[in-house]
């Protein structure tokens, strides 16, 4: 699982890859995100081709939340999978 650094007050891009589990002509259809905190939230994103970009704020300091995102393709049939990313809640 990847691990990033948060200050609890920034509002940054982070994003999930695809590239490598998607099959040949297939896409992202749809995300939802999962955020094992209150605080730490998924303000909006954008799905990109094999990756979901998600803009994060919030988080409080000391924490260590986790975000799922989960994407369903356009494939026949379509596919599921969920990946997970830690953030380290630090004062900078």
């Amino acid at each position: 699982m990847k691990t990033f650094e948060k200050d609890p007050d920034a509002v940054l891009d982070y994003y999930w890859d695809w590239t490598d589990w998607l099959s040949e002509g297939e896409a992202i259809d749809e995300a939802t995100f999962e955020s094992s905190s209150e605080d730490l939230v998924v303000d909006s994103y954008t799905i990109a081709g094999s990756k979901v970009l998600a803009v994060i704020s919030g988080g409080t300091g000391g924490a260590n939340p986790i975000i799922t995102c989960r994407i369903t393709t356009n494939g026949t049939p379509p596919k599921t999978d969920d990946r997970s990313v830690r953030f380290e809640i630090r004062e900078r």
